[in-house]
């Protein structure tokens, strides 16, 4: 019953911040070239061992064995009458294709892949939109709370929530391809030396994390009390660190949907109870502003110094807290959100060099990647800016990645 309320009084928070939207708040039958687009299907007894792979090694770098786990898709049902979805990479195996709660498994038969395209043979089987729907039209249809929001073209319209109505229309897939990723990070693991080594040789150690509602982790699925209960990239980095190093890592996310750099500073002691009894001591910390500051076109240096204060008034706390800056994902495109968050990468990383201990993870970069294959509602819960399962899961990827060596 605690779990249980719990789970609702995180889903209602995230609801109520996410009022704030410029918060950052069936057996499987072999395939063949005829019936799948030449893609192959996993062989016999692959499927129970591939599912169990999608959650022990959910944050594993997709780019270092070919294989995506679990990427979002959401199905659209096109003027040509096809309804169809698109992937970062044209699959050379496809391995599982699932309903967002990985918990049904649809039949080879039920979909084709034709590319970097997966098109639904049987249009009952896999959740879809309708164009219409995607620009806020007939959204009663759906019954899954679906609300029409403006978009950044004046005049026009998309679909947004604060609900889980998109994750609902979410179909994963997991597949080997043959490509290259462009977006990965530069490793940095000299930048958390400090942090790491108390938790080797200590066993413990105190991580920090400041930010905006997707580092409050809104609309992951476990906020909302939904399989696969996929945690926010919080707490996913201190699980993937005390499975790396052993030890306990103590999270403290102090982050707050719908607030800017700004906010950042100006509440710092509060959030980080300086002179409480209770205070923030983090032995790494990581900063993640620049989804709302973005949307408010903030003028980069103001972003700059904002988070150099931030950063400050943690050393000051512990002059020996490793720093991880967050380069911001960008917004849905079609998105009025969508304005200067790129701006802020290059902020970062000369403020970054200005400190000894101090990373930064460039998702800016990961998210334009994205939306040059993917749409906002393949990526974002809310269609907005709000991450869902897929992109939590890249932001502990990209985040372990840099920190840690050969990870």
């Amino acid at each position: 019953m605690v779990k249980k309320l719990k789970r609702i009084f995180l889903t209602i928070l995230c609801v109520v911040l996410g009022a704030f939207v410029f918060a950052g708040c069936g057996d499987e039958k072999p395939q063949t070239p005829g019936n799948n687009g030449g893609t192959e299907q996993e062989k016999p007894g692959e499927k129970e061992e591939e599912k169990m792979l999608c959650k022990t090694d959910a944050y594993k770098p997709f780019w270092k064995e070919k294989k995506i786990r679990n990427e979002s898709v959401v199905m659209v049902l096109g003027d040509d009458g096809r309804i169809t979805g698109k992937l970062l990479f044209a699959p050379t195996r496809v391995i599982s294709v699932n309903d967002h709660t990985l918990t049904k498994t649809y039949d080879p038969s039920q979909y084709v892949i034709e590319g970097n395209t997966i098109i639904a043979k049987t249009p009952a089987a896999m959740p879809y939109f309708t164009e219409d729907q995607l620009e806020g039209k007939d959204l009663d249809r759906l019954k899954l709370g679906l609300e029409t929001y403006d978009a950044k073209a004046n005049g026009e319209k998309i679909v947004f929530t604060e609900g889980d109505g998109i994750i609902k229309m979410q179909t994963m897939v997991t597949y080997e391809y043959d490509g290259e990723w462009k977006a990965r990070q530069t490793p940095q693991p000299e930048a958390v030396e400090h942090s790491i080594n108390k938790l080797k040789t200590e066993g413990k150690m105190t991580l920090a994390l400041y930010g905006d509602s997707i580092a409050a982790g809104c609309h992951s699925s476990d906020g909302f009390g939904l399989e696969p209960h996929q945690v926010p990239f919080g707490k996913g980095v201190k699980s993937e660190l005390e499975s790396q190093f052993g030890g306990e890592v103590k999270f403290e996310n102090v982050a707050v949907g719908g607030w800017r750099s700004s906010e950042g500073k100006e509440n710092f002691e509060e959030r980080f109870r300086v002179n409480g009894d209770d205070p923030v001591v983090p032995d790494m910390a990581i900063i993640a502003f620049g989804m709302n500051d973005g949307s408010f076109r903030m003028d980069p240096d103001l972003f700059g110094a904002n988070i150099e204060f931030i950063v400050d008034s943690i050393r000051a706390i512990n002059p020996d807290c490793d720093i991880v800056l967050v380069a911001t994902v960008v917004p849905n495109p079609l998105s009025p959100q969508d304005a200067s968050q790129a701006a802020y990468l290059p902020v970062l990383k000369e403020l970054a060099g200005l400190y000894n201990a101090a990373a930064v993870v460039d998702m800016t970069t990961v998210s334009q990647e994205l939306f040059k294959v993917k749409r906002g509602v393949d990526v974002y819960a809310n269609n907005i800016n709000h991450p869902s399962d897929f992109l939590q899961r890249l932001y502990v990827t990209n985040i372990m990645s840099a920190l840690v060596k050969d990870y």
